[in-house]
């Protein structure tokens, strides 16, 4: 899996857009040892986003009762997408592949399209990583890329 590593100073961000587009580590250099500043990923084998420090809830979080719900009286089915939860949880962003749209050295944009489907509505999502020595910057913005309205958050 292709991870994508961010340096500013002491500071270091690893980003797994295959991955759901996840943070699997955040870090500061400090004298000889590390300090991990979220959980950092360390299990062998195939990054999974749950096992990661973070990664995006997008079009929605948390959880939507048995995956139903109805939005402009339309009735929504989804698919209960985390086994056994009987429940729809945090969207679709967090089991997609993300496309790198810009890396720099120390911030990266990363880029997830979906066509209705699953989620019944066409959308795009865009993570925007801005690491510094002392701090980390992440922004998520959700556009609704059909003509209908569309849920989210």
């Amino acid at each position: 899996m292709d991870l994508i590593t961010l340096r500013a100073g002491g500071a270091g961000l690893v980003l797994a857009p295959a991955a759901g587009g996840s943070i699997v580590r955040y870090w500061i250099e400090r004298g000889s040892e590390p300090r991990e500043l979220l959980r950092r990923f360390a299990a062998p084998g195939p990054i999974a986003p749950f096992e990661a420090a973070a990664f995006a809830l997008v079009p929605y979080s948390n959880r939507i009762r048995a995956g139903e719900f109805q939005f402009h009286g339309r009735d929504v089915r989804l698919p209960l997408n985390r086994p056994p939860e009987r429940h729809s949880i945090h969207g679709l962003g967090w089991q997609a592949v993300w496309r790198p749209i810009d890396v720099r050295a120390h911030e990266a944009t990363l880029e997830f399209r979906h066509d209705a489907g699953a989620w019944p509505w066409s959308f795009s999502a865009t993570q925007h990583f801005r690491l510094e020595l002392a701090s980390l910057t992440v922004e998520l913005a959700v556009r609704n890329d059909g003509t209908t309205l569309m849920p989210g958050g």
